[in-house]
């Protein structure tokens, strides 16, 4: 964890996000794992049906989940609980990034033609 706290600059939180576009470009290809780490009942009422479904507050106990190899995008609705869950995966050593802006960003691009381009 030391190790970390000392790389965190300006510059290099800029290198934490991936923005909208990049993260469609990379789900498309495989080249990632989408986590949503929004509570339970928050998925009750706007859900996504692809990715994993880990809630923040369960994203210790449950990190067998994720992919021991490879990119890991994790998403809230707008970001702060996606910064937590990245300090926490990337001191684990882990390759992670969170979604810039957020679900609100992705549902805001992922409209109509879109969604539907998405889910091809």
């Amino acid at each position: 964890m030391e190790d970390l706290i000392q790389q965190v600059t300006p510059a290099f939180m800029n290198t934490t996000m991936v923005d909208v576009e990049t993260f469609i470009s990379l789900h498309k290809e495989g080249k990632c794992t989408f986590v949503d780490i929004r509570m339970d009942f928050e998925r009750e009422v706007w859900d996504f049906k692809f990715g994993l479904q880990i809630p923040l507050n369960e994203l210790g106990k449950r990190e067998a989940e994720l992919p021991k190899e490879g990119l890991i995008v994790l998403a809230c609705p707008n970001g702060p609980r996606s910064i937590i869950g990245w300090t926490y995966l990337a001191a684990k050593g882990y390759e992670v990034k969170f979604l810039k802006g957020g679900m609100e960003a992705l549902t805001a691009t992922l409209k109509g033609g879109a969604a539907k381009a998405f889910l091809e």
